[in-house]
C-alpha cells in the first residue's frame, strides 16, 4: 500500500471544490435575481393599488355623504382632458348645490387624476410611470349609464388603466342614485 501525500491538496481536489462553490454561487445568484424581480413586481402592484384606493375612497366618500343626484361627462375641446361633474342632492347652507369634479388629463407625457370634492378639497394623483390609459383621452372615463338624471340608477364610473405588460388596474366606482 502506498502512503498518502500529506504535503498539500491535489489538483483534483481543487477542481472539485471550485465546482461545488460555483454550483452554490449559481444557485444563490438565481435566487437573488428571482427575489428582486418579485420585489419590483409587487412594488409596482402596490403603487397601482394605492393609487386606485385613494381615488375610489375620495369619490365614494362624497357620493355616500352628499347623495348623487346626477352626473355629466365632458371632453375638453382640445381633447386634453375628460371630466365628470357629480351633482349632489345635498346643498350648501346658501342653497347652492354641491358638486364634485373628477378629471383625467395628460400633462408633460404623464397622466393625472384630479378630484375636487364637494367641500372644495382637491386631490391630484400622478399615475404610475408605466400607466397606460385608454387610447384616446375621451375614453379615459366611462359611465354606465352614459348621462342620467334618473334617481334609481346604479352608476358605474370606470377609469381603465393598464401597465406596459397588459395587467389591468381599472378604477371602478359604483354608486346608487
Amino acid at each position: 500500500m502506498s502512503r498518502l501525500n500529506k504535503k498539500g491538496i491535489t489538483l483534483v481536489e481543487i477542481i472539485v471544490s471550485v465546482a461545488l462553490v460555483s454550483i452554490v454561487l449559481i444557485f444563490l445568484m438565481n435566487l437573488f435575481v428571482n427575489m428582486r424581480g418579485l420585489y419590483i413586481r409587487s412594488k409596482a402592484q402596490a403603487e397601482y393599488e394605492t393609487f386606485k384606493s385613494i381615488i375610489i375612497k375620495t369619490v365614494s366618500d362624497d357620493i355616500v355623504e352628499y347623495d348623487l343626484a346626477s352626473y355629466n361627462k365632458e371632453i375638453g375641446s382640445d381633447n386634453s382632458y375628460v371630466e365628470v361633474s357629480l351633482n349632489f342632492l345635498k346643498r350648501k347652507t346658501d342653497g347652492t348645490s354641491l358638486k364634485g369634479l373628477l378629471r383625467v388629463y395628460k400633462s408633460n407625457d404623464k397622466y393625472y387624476i384630479r378630484y375636487t370634492s364637494a367641500t372644495g378639497i382637491v386631490t391630484t394623483r400622478e399615475a404610475p410611470n408605466d400607466a397606460i390609459f385608454a387610447s384616446s383621452i375621451s375614453n379615459c372615463i366611462t359611465l354606465s349609464p352614459a348621462n342620467s338624471t334618473n334617481f334609481k340608477d346604479i352608476v358605474k364610473i370606470k377609469i381603465p388603466i393598464s401597465d406596459e405588460k397588459g395587467n389591468k388596474f381599472d378604477i371602478n366606482i359604483y354608486a346608487r342614485k
